[in-house]
């Protein structure tokens, strides 16, 4: 079994963070390098179960490749076996028009998020929002420190 190391929930207001490329660096080129090296290290998360190691919040997810390997599927359970457990689906794949990677997120059908996904040295760094349920913004930070670890930490911007 896979482990999901939860370092911090953190609530931050933070500003968006935007990293356009270098003027000399053709940006449709930039960003599909860019999407690829992004969806290859997302690619870690194919494979077993990653699960917190927290009893009292209980977080329970698989990824497979979708849509041919165009995109990655997540299933799995958020509160698993707590007083809050809801099903959850995301999706995260390349978006060809803006040369960008995306993140679809639903929580128990009640609340679906949408952002981005853009890797930054080792870590994965997800910007994204609330579309459906209380507004709010989210930033998560993700690594592997090893094969069979996921570290993150999420900061949110709540009205």
């Amino acid at each position: 079994m896979l482990k999901l190391a939860f370092l911090a929930w953190s609530v931050a207001v933070y500003g968006p963070v935007f990293s356009p490329c270098p003027a000399e660096e053709p940006a449709a080129k930039s960003g599909f390098e860019d999407t690829e090296k992004t969806m290859a290290k997302l690619s870690e998360l194919v494979g077993g179960t990653w699960v917190n190691q927290d009893p009292k919040f209980v977080i329970e997810f698989r990824y497979e490749w979708a849509f041919g390997k165009k995109a990655i599927r997540g299933l799995g359970t958020i509160d698993k076996g707590g007083p809050h457990e809801s099903p959850g689906e995301a999706i995260l794949g390349r978006d060809p028009v803006t040369k960008t990677v995306y993140y679809v997120d639903c929580h128990g059908g009640d609340n679906v998020f949408k952002g981005t996904v853009n890797l930054e040295g080792e870590n994965l760094i997800f910007e994204f929002a609330t579309i459906i349920g209380k507004p709010a913004k989210w930033r998560e930070s993700l690594r592997f420190p090893d094969k069979d670890t996921m570290q993150f930490t999420i900061f949110s911007e709540k009205d």
